[in-house]
C-alpha cells in the first residue's frame, strides 16, 4: 500500500473532537474503532526510538519502517491563537514516489477536513517527503546489495580451502541471515 492512509488533526475550538480521516473517508465522532486506529498508527511511529525525524521550518517529517508520519501547520489556528497542524499517516515502498502525485492527495485530503494549508509549505512538504524517502529506499537497495556482494566474495575466497570454507561459510551465512533479518525489521 503506497498513499497516505489517516489524516489527523485538531479540532480548532478545542472543544469538540478532533478531524481524523482513514482510506480517504472523513471519521464521525462516534466511529471510536476506526479513530483509536488513525491514532495508533501516528503514535506508533512519532513514539518509535528508531524512527528518523526531519525538521524544516514547521514541517515535521518521521520515517519508521517504511511508514511515515508528516506534520504539516495549517493556516488556521486554534481558539487559543496556536498553530493547528495536520498529521498524515502513510506507508511506502520502493514505488511510492511514481505510482503517488502526493501534493495532489495532500490537498484532497486538506479539504476535506476543511483546513487550508500554506502554498509554499505544501511545496516544502511535497519536496521533503519525496527526497527523504527517495533516500531510505536508496539506503535499503545499497545495504541490500553490499549483504550480497559481501557473501559472494567471502564464499569465492574460501573455495580453496574447503575444510576451512565449510566452517566459514557457515559462520557467514548465520551473519547475512542476521543482518537481513535486521533490514526486513527496518521496513
Amino acid at each position: 500500500m503506497n498513499r497516505i492512509i489517516a489524516v489527523w488533526t485538531q479540532s480548532l475550538d478545542n472543544s469538540s473532537h478532533d478531524s481524523m480521516i482513514l482510506d480517504d473517508s472523513i471519521l464521525s465522532d462516534n466511529e471510536v474503532k476506526k479513530r483509536n486506529i488513525v491514532s495508533s498508527y501516528i503514535n506508533q511511529i512519532l513514539s518509535d526510538s528508531k524512527s528518523f525525524i526531519v525538521n524544516n521550518d514547521n514541517i515535521k517529517l518521521t520515517l519508521c519502517g517504511g511508514q511515515f508520519v508528516i506534520e504539516i501547520p495549517s493556516v488556521e489556528k486554534d481558539n487559543l491563537g496556536r498553530l493547528s497542524p495536520i498529521l498524515f499517516y502513510g506507508k511506502y515502498d520502493k514505488n511510492f514516489i511514481e505510482n503517488n502525485d502526493i501534493e495532489k492527495h495532500f490537498i484532497k485530503l486538506i479539504n476535506m477536513i476543511g483546513r487550508s494549508v500554506d502554498e509554499v509549505i505544501l511545496k516544502d512538504s511535497n519536496y521533503l517527503i519525496k527526497e527523504y524517502i527517495i533516500n531510505e529506499i536508496k539506503k535499503k537497495n545499497m545495504k541490500m546489495n553490499l549483504i550480497g556482494l559481501s557473501a559472494g566474495i567471502i564464499a569465492m575466497l574460501l573455495v580453496p580451502f574447503p575444510a576451512i570454507g565449510k566452517v566459514l561459510i557457515g559462520s557467514m551465512v548465520g551473519i547475512c541471515v542476521k543482518l537481513l533479518l535486521t533490514t526486513k525489521e527496518e521496513k
